[in-house]
């Protein structure tokens, strides 16, 4: 008995038509070498040049689900008129339409709320979607600028991109297997340990007792460490219980639990269902205590303006100018100060003078570092 391949495999020459293919068997074909997503620098959600109730998505390419989909030009979308009561979220997606036999950039209008939601995409038989970007429309807004857009095109769970004919494998069951015959393993050990020194303490001399001690101290000591070793969790669920002050491999960053986290908890390190903080230690922390950023300083008006900087002090310069229009877009990024705007420390204050306006309708968001102590001693070896 033979068991073949759907379809015989892909692809036989065909002969006296027994070997027929569709679109389908294409698709079949393709499922295995890409991922669902756009392909990298493709089909970017962005504010218009002159903002107003639209937005541009750029040109590109993206895999839906085993059909590729093409767009040579850059596209405008309409938003919705804003809601005079409440904000709401709008979602721009890439849409799969099996019964209508074609692939589109659609806009969601989202339900405005006093929480808004964004809706989330559509995964059935019929419709498949991938989310580009989330539209925050505020109440009343006439124009959409670029800071209420937020870009979902590196998120897994509703787009990603298309970066490799094989995904990477995950390993966190893998690690999760290992850690706990580790846990088995450590603990066996020192419950033998223990029994064993339960018989011998009796036979020892008062120094080679306490030697001992200090064994069994760092024996507990590494079944402690080893319980808090590293959890991987590569999506935004907590896959099995974390407890208080374990670390996680989130998603690469290492982080650690501040509270004890159940499986199937939401992740997040920010806002106020934070239950990870991400860990800066050793010399990420020394750096951190000497470099402070400042936002939204504005520079559209000629004269002088002094700020409150607890953190600043007069040892403080400038190493990076940003300025921005009042879209949030980048117009200028260089550690080359410009010579009409000025800077000037002192203990918990800073002072920016602008002596000719740059550009209307902008503002700055400077970094300003102090410099570091560094002690170097030469030795003779000769």
């Amino acid at each position: 008995m033979s068991v073949y391949a759907q379809e015989y495999g892909y692809f036989f020459n065909s002969n006296n038509s027994d070997r027929t293919y569709n679109a389908d068997s294409f698709e079949r074909w393709m499922k295995p070498f890409f991922v669902s997503g756009v392909f990298t620098g493709c089909l970017q959600v962005k504010a218009q040049t002159t903002p107003d109730m639209s937005v541009q998505v750029t040109k590109g390419y993206a895999n839906l689900d085993g059909k590729p989909a093409y767009w040579p030009d850059d596209n405008t979308l309409a938003i919705a008129t804003a809601s005079g009561v409440y904000d709401r979220i709008d979602t721009v997606v890439l849409r799969r339409d099996n019964v209508n036999r074609r692939i589109s950039i659609e806009v969601v209008t989202g339900t405005a709320s006093a929480s808004p939601q964004p809706t989330a995409p559509t995964r059935t038989d019929d419709v498949f979607e991938l989310v580009l970007a989330e539209v925050l429309v505020g109440v009343g807004v006439t124009t959409i600028v670029g800071s209420a857009i937020t870009d979902k095109r590196p998120d897994t769970d509703v787009c990603g991109y298309v970066v490799a004919a094989v995904q990477t494998p995950d390993f966190s069951d893998l690690y999760e297997q290992f850690s706990a015959q580790a846990e088995e393993f450590m603990g066996e050990q020192a419950a033998d340990f223990l029994a064993w020194f339960d018989e011998m303490k009796d036979q020892l001399s008062e120094d080679a007792a306490g030697h001992l001690q200090l064994e069994v101290d760092a024996l507990d000591a590494a079944k402690a460490n080893e319980e808090t070793i590293a959890i991987i969790q590569s999506g935004n669920t907590a896959t099995r219980a974390i407890a208080a002050g374990q670390y996680v491999i989130w998603k690469g960053t290492a982080c650690q639990a501040t509270t004890d986290i159940a499986s199937g908890t939401t992740l997040a390190t920010t806002g106020t269902g934070a239950n990870l903080t991400v860990c800066a230690d050793g010399i990420g922390n020394s750096l951190s205590e000497h470099i402070v950023q400042l936002s939204n300083i504005p520079i559209s008006a000629v004269g002088s303006n002094t700020y409150d900087v607890d953190e600043v002090t007069a040892d403080h310069v400038v190493v990076n100018w940003q300025f921005y229009n009042s879209d949030e877009t980048v117009m200028y990024d260089d550690n080359h100060p410009p010579a009409d705007v000025t800077i000037t420390t002192e203990a918990g204050t800073v002072t920016v003078t602008v002596a000719a306006v740059y550009t209307a309708n902008c503002h700055m968001n400077p970094v300003l570092a102090r410099p570091l102590a560094v002690t170097s001693t030469l030795h003779n070896n000769s």
